[in-house]
Formats: C-alpha cells, structure tokens, sequence
C-alpha cells in the first residue's frame, strides 16, 4: 500500500511506522490519520507483525495540528458537535484501540497538542531527552481532543492531568518521565535501539492471541462494574485460550528451559469470548 505521510517498513516481527512531513514537523492533517489508520490495520491483519513502532522523521515526532489554514482548520461547517471532525481526522485512534498488536511510541522530539494526544491510546511511550510535550488545547480556545479526558487521567493521574490540560503548558521529557506519561527516557541515538528492544522481547517471549486478549483486557476490564464480572470474563477467557496450540507450547517450552514456539494467529484465532465488552463493533 502507498503511503503519502507516512514511511513504513518491517525489521524482523516489528512494523516501524514513521510519520513523514519532516518539512511540517510531522504536524497531523487529515491524510496523516488516514494513513495511519490504514498501516496499523494492515500490521493487525499481518501474522507476521508482533508490534508497531511509530516514530517521527526529523527533528519532531508531531507538533500538533497543521494550522496552515488558519481558524479554518478546526471548522466544519454543518456539523456542529464536532462529529466530522472526530471521525474523519481522528479515525486512527479506534484503529489504535482496535489493534490486537502491542504499539509503542519511539518520541523523538517535540509532540504537542494531537501529537500528545496520538500518544495516549499506545502501550508503551519511549521518549527521546529532546522530546517535549504540551496537552495545549485551552491556549487555541479549544478543549483537548481525542479521548484525553478519559486516556490521560487513567495514565497520570487527576493532578498531573489538570496541572496540563488547564494550563496548556508545554513540558519536558523529565516531567513526562516523574508523572508516568512516558515510560523510559534515552539518548536520542539509543531510541529506536530501545524500542526496538522492546519490540523484540514481546516476539520472542509471549503468545500472540493472548498478548492480544490481555492488551484489551487492560483497555476495557476497569470500566467493568463489578470485579466478580471480571472473574467470570477470566475463567471464559481461560476456558477459549485453554483450547488452543500456544498453552501446550508455552508449558512445554518452560518445563524444558527453551524459548516457546507459539503458532497462535490473532488475524484467524481470537477466542469466542473476543470482543466482550459493551459497544464492540467491527473495525471496517
């Protein structure tokens, strides 16, 4: 598939996803989130792909919001709750959520406004020391976008999600690193080495259906009203899983001290019980 903002290539069982508008500062326009979306969904479908790296070229990850337009850009005329907006240029963070494949943020540099926002539905974020972010909506007149008031207080906590989001302010990568925003902080020459580290340990180690199962899982099982649900969603989970090849490899491979060899395939195999939860709807 052909890509115009995006660069995307395959380096063992990781898919490196690399936002391209360089000469913009990877700043989103609506083709961006197309093709987002469209890659991650074609890395979910691919057996092959065990997780998605997504990083920026240049000196940026995502500055926010093209504003090439002026105002204009933030207008739609005709749909005043906003919701052409939503769908068309934010369509990617379903395919985000969507995706049976663990996504991890390489930042290396600046991401502010909808490239903090980007961030927020990924496993894992690693941010470079030249990464700065900046939840700056209130500053534009606007209210932050893309799920933040329901990702952000869950990642960081009310405090830290206030102090950013009512003030706008743009923050460094120590910050991001004491509130939990991100998860580790390198050099930048030892960015892509350690995502891809990460990468590669989730291919090697763990079973493919049921790292899919466990990331919606912790998506989804908070918002369930009764912790005894979920230990009915559990023992149905345990039960589907229990019947397929990877529960043999996986005690197999631990009782004879060698790498498990799983075969388990998420685009054909995902358990009966798959998707559980309330308002689950197809991808396309």
């Amino acid at each position: 598939m052909d890509y115009s903002t995006i660069l995307v290539r395959q380096e063992g069982a990781t898919c490196i996803i690399t936002l391209n508008r360089p000469e913009r500062l990877n700043a989103h326009i609506p083709q961006l989130g197309q093709d987002l979306k469209n890659a991650v969904r074609a890395a979910d479908d691919d057996d092959s792909v065990r997780a998605i790296i997504i990083t920026g070229a240049g000196r940026a990850f995502c500055a926010g919001q093209d504003l090439d337009g002026g105002a204009d850009v933030f207008r739609r005329e005709g749909v005043p709750t906003g919701e052409e907006f939503a769908t068309r240029d934010h369509e990617f963070l379903a395919a985000f959520l969507d995706c049976k494949k663990v996504i991890i943020g390489a930042i290396n540099g600046p991401a502010v406004g909808a490239g903090s926002t980007m961030l927020l539905p990924m496993d894992f974020r690693i941010a470079s020391t030249s990464a700065r972010f900046g939840f700056v909506f209130v500053k534009l007149g606007i209210v932050p976008e893309s799920g933040t008031a329901w990702f952000l207080p869950r990642l960081v906590g009310d405090g830290w999600t206030r102090r950013w989001c009512l003030t706008g302010r743009v923050f460094g990568a120590d910050e991001a690193l004491e509130a939990g925003f991100i998860d580790k902080l390198v050099e930048p020459d030892q960015l892509m080495a350690e995502a891809l580290a990460l990468a590669e340990e989730i291919a090697a180690n763990t079973s493919p259906v049921a790292v899919a199962v466990t990331r919606q899982m912790l998506w989804h099982c908070p918002q369930m009203d009764n912790v005894r649900d979920l230990f009915a969603l559990e023992l149905e989970l345990f039960a589907d899983l229990s019947q397929g090849p990877d529960i043999s490899e996986g005690v197999t491979a631990f009782l004879e001290k060698r790498p498990p060899r799983f075969t388990s395939s998420p685009a054909t195999g995902m358990p009966a019980t798959y998707p559980w939860w309330s308002g689950a709807r197809a991808r396309r």
